[in-house]
């Protein structure tokens, strides 16, 4: 239904400006009875100037205006401007190559007058032109023009100032290319340029794009610096949409480096200053920032926020870009009329004429409406699948360290109660010797066995339904029977347990004594589950079971299974034993333990 809004609005206002004067007609009505033809022209420059960003339309006819006015006049200088400006009034409205035209007639016209500064614009905005086209090779051609002319004439002020800018340019090519050395070398001497000539503008986006050179070529502690230099220009500049940017680039480089506390903040001060400058188009980047690194701090409510808020900003900006493109066609409408009136085609039609182009441009545009619907339903339908995607994404890191029932219980209301659990069986192992080990093994050998040992013990678990508590250096600790009560919670963990005792045997006769020993302890009761913390909280269980379960362990052999008198009745008939009668466990006194005969 609002599509359809959209397209009646776009329609009335196409039929009632074909019989209405548009602000641009009015605007340079005025201004062509200027009666000096100097002032008019200049007039005309400065006004298509002004409108390149906000309105580029208005921008390509006034610079069409004083190419007709410079014609007029025989004047070669207003005409290679007008040209000029008209070539980047079609680049801003994506007619790349009209833009291309009228930037290639302006050079020309530009090195027949030896009018080095304007070569120098002409051949950079073409250059640009060339970057949004992914044409590379040709960028990389005009940018070296450019340099040249800004060598060979660098003693004029205006062109040195200029070489600033081109320094810029091709500093960002080879950077794009991976040449970050090269890269940096450059940005710096535009940095040094800038200076001398007080430019704060060109040296601080000089000083941001080194920083992201830098960034790439992981020298964090540079980037780091380059932005605080860019900052401190910032301060003196009042410009709070740039300010935030500088922001969530520096939150982002915290972020690559693992700096999780300084990269939040940073995020949330560009928040600030984006709702200080009312920019909401930042506002994606920093959401996006602020739900990976309250992932990586394992802050999942906070992470889940963010992703909901950056799903938001990007549905959003996805939305504009759509309005956009309907008046970019609209405007390259207008353009295409206005051209005709300029040809002198008709300067008057009558009434059915403007109804009856109204009504065909009108059914063309309805016609690229229903093709931008059409591919704004499939590009939001992939839209769709990569959010889902990502959402799975972050709740698949969640049931990392929760349970299911536990991680939906958080996501549904922010927080998940502590819960007492009648009947389940804990299960402790630890390595024999690990410390003698980390002595005589490199810590990468030593990392990368526990690793896989660890990894092999979360998939046997995994078959038998048992819940992995937390790794406490070389100790695992596993719990059967939670979140979801099991009858046979003592009988699973035992054959978990054994499968694991076998896994570790058999690496230990494969490997000799690059591998570990195990002693495994079990005891069955009770115990109460839940979430610590706050800034890396964690599932964990509490309770007397736990203790004993963990003397059940210390008090086995390596290569053995120790169980409980407790555990042992649950699954005597299921299993075979050797009584080990009661041994003394400290702080427990006596208790009665059992070795599980393994087959």
């Amino acid at each position: 239904m609002r599509l359809f809004i959209i397209t009646i609005f776009l329609l009335f206002n196409l039929c009632a400006g074909a019989q209405q004067p548009t602000t641009t007609d009015t605007a340079i009505t005025r201004i062509e009875q200027t009666e000096n033809d100097s002032l008019r022209m200049d007039a005309l420059y400065q006004y298509a100037d002004k409108n390149l960003e906000g309105n580029p339309k208005e921008s390509v006819l006034a610079g069409k205006e004083l190419l007709k006015d410079a014609q007029t006049h025989n004047n070669p200088t207003q005409i290679g401007l007008a040209n000029y400006m008209i070539g980047l009034g079609y680049q801003y409205i994506t007619d790349y190559p009209k833009s291309l035209n009228f930037f290639l007639e302006a050079l020309r016209i530009q090195k027949d007058l030896n009018l080095y500064n304007a070569q120098i614009n002409t051949m950079l905005g073409i250059a640009r032109l060339y970057d949004m086209t992914a044409d590379f090779d040709n960028e990389k051609k005009y940018v070296a023009d450019a340099m040249v002319i800004c060598e060979q004439h660098k003693n004029i002020d205006k062109v040195r100032r200029k070489r600033v800018r081109a320094l810029g340019f091709l500093a960002t090519i080879y950077k794009k290319e991976g040449r970050y050395d090269t890269s940096i070398k450059l940005y710096s001497e535009a940095i040094e340029l800038a200076k001398r000539d007080s430019n704060i503008w060109e040296e601080m986006g000089s000083l941001c794009n080194m920083a992201i050179a830098l960034k790439s070529d992981k020298k964090y502690e540079a980037s780091l610096s380059a932005y605080h230099q860019a900052i401190s220009l910032m301060d003196t500049a009042n410009e709070p949409y740039s300010y935030a940017i500088i922001l969530d680039n520096m939150a982002i480089l915290f972020f690559q480096m693992g700096d999780m506390a300084s990269s939040e903040a940073y995020s949330h001060s560009a928040l600030a200053m984006a709702a200080k400058g009312h920019n909401s188009d930042v506002l994606v980047d920093i959401y996006d920032n602020l739900k990976n690194t309250y992932r990586a701090e394992k802050k999942y409510p906070e992470a889940i926020e963010y992703f909901e808020k950056w799903s938001a900003a990007k549905d959003t900006i996805f939305n504009q870009n759509k309005i956009h493109e309907i008046q970019e066609l609209q405007t390259k409408y207008d353009i295409a009329d206005k051209d005709k009136q300029i040809a002198g085609q008709t300067k008057e039609i009558s009434n059915s004429r403007k109804i009856t182009l109204s009504l065909v441009l009108s059914s063309a545009l309805f016609l690229l409406l229903g093709l931008i619907v059409y591919r704004n339903f499939k590009t939001q339908k992939r839209s769709n699948a990569l959010l889902s995607k990502e959402k799975k994404r972050s709740e698949d890191l969640l049931l990392n360290i929760l349970p299911a029932e536990v991680a939906d219980e958080l996501k549904d209301t922010g927080n998940a109660t502590a819960r007492h659990f009648d009947h389940v069986t804990v299960m402790f192992t630890d390595f024999v010797n690990f410390t003698q080990a980390s002595e005589r093994m490199s810590p990468q050998l030593l990392i990368g066995e526990l690793h896989t040992c660890f990894k092999v013990f979360d998939e046997i678990i995994d078959k038998y339904n048992i819940e992995k508590i937390k790794t406490i250096g070389d100790s695992y600790l596993a719990v059967s029977g939670l979140p979801v009560a099991d009858p046979r919670h003592a009988e699973q963990i035992i054959k978990a347990a054994m499968e694991i005792n076998a896994f570790v045997k058999a690496r230990k006769k494969q490997m000799g004594d690059a591998a570990f020993e195990v002693r495994i302890g079990i005891h069955s009761g009770s115990v109460i589950a839940g979430i610590v913390g706050v800034k890396k909280f964690s599932y964990d269980i509490w309770g007397d079971t736990v203790n004993t379960a963990a003397r059940m362990e210390q008090n086995s052999e390596p290569g053995k299974i120790n169980i409980s008198q407790t555990t042992y009745d649950l699954v005597k008939d299921k299993f075979n034993f050797i009584s080990r009668g009661e041994i003394d466990a400290k702080n427990k006194g006596k208790l009665g333990m059992y070795f599980v005969v393994e087959e």
